[in-house]
């Protein structure tokens, strides 16, 4: 788990400095606290489920893209999430999961708007995925992030 967790930042720290020019407008940490619902249309279970998480998170933004790593506690996961940014704070985003306990996957692709006040930054989400077995996955909810800048 820390092995994953290193070499993904050696990764991120990698690219920044192999950039030539300024790609990398801005790095943050910080962590995020999300309250989400989650259904996967089956008959044989409740509607919704509600899940809770909070997650340390790294973040690489440039002009128009974010590119994160962020780790799971409540599911223990790491989990990639590249969004590009659309007009008025909305963003669309792809986010890849690896459950570090079953190994099981989870690719999604989302939809986002943003709300920011100083360091402090709400989103609202929605989000269709699948885990490679099963019924697809939509999830809804809200994310509380707060950061602070690395490098600007």
């Amino acid at each position: 788990m820390k092995k994953i967790i290193l070499i993904a930042l050696v990764v991120i720290a990698n690219n920044v400095m192999a950039q030539k020019q300024k790609l990398i407008q801005k790095i943050n940490v910080g962590a995020f606290a999300s309250t989400v619902a989650i259904t996967n249309f089956s008959n044989s279970s409740k509607p919704f489920s509600l899940g809770y998480n909070l997650c340390p998170i790294v973040t690489a933004i440039t002009k128009k893209t974010a590119h994160s790593i962020f780790y799971g506690t409540a599911d223990n996961s790491i989990n990639t999430l590249n969004a590009y940014f659309l007009p008025k704070n909305w963003d669309t985003y792809v986010v890849y999961s690896r459950n570090l306990n079953s190994k099981g996957n989870y690719l999604a692709f989302g939809v986002e708007k943003m709300e920011k006040v100083g360091n402090l930054k709400f989103f609202e989400f929605a989000e269709l995925g699948t885990g490679f077995h099963g019924a697809p996955i939509l999830s809804f909810g809200l994310l509380l992030n707060v950061s602070w800048a690395l490098k600007k």
